[in-house]
């Protein structure tokens, strides 16, 4: 009597019976799926960059590097601004060395040109030759 319960129990709970139905995914279903998540990273970076943290690049920490010069492969000096005082340091894969706390400040220097503009200087330059 028991096989017999446990027969009709299996035969009830069967793999096939328990098989989820096949889900019809196709091609708009899955680029759908591909926006949201576009949309969801897009969302997510602009509420990263809005809060202003302070160990991201975008923050505003009240440091900036003025100069470097590479003297090795792994060896730069650089020139810190740190709160309107500038400092000359040394920096290895090892540790990093006040060299010089600078009494007269250098001159920041201006911004690179965007790389938009320079190709545009470029290819205006080639159209004119």
């Amino acid at each position: 009597m028991v096989k017999k319960l446990l027969i009709l129990f299996l035969a009830a709970f069967s793999l096939p019976a328990m098989a989820a139905p096949q889900a019809d995914l196709n091609l708009g279903t899955t680029l759908v799926s591909l926006l949201l998540v576009i949309g969801l990273i897009l969302a997510l970076s602009w509420i990263v960059k809005r809060l202003k943290m302070p160990g991201l690049p975008n923050g505003q920490s009240g440091m900036r590097v003025i100069s470097q010069l590479a003297v090795g492969q792994k060896e730069r000096v650089l020139v810190v601004e740190v709160n309107k005082e500038q400092v000359m340091i040394g920096v290895t894969s090892q540790q990093i060395t006040l060299l010089k706390t600078l009494n007269e400040p250098m001159d920041v220097p201006p911004p690179p040109a965007s790389f938009s503009k320079h190709l545009n200087q470029i290819l205006k330059k080639n159209e004119n030759a």
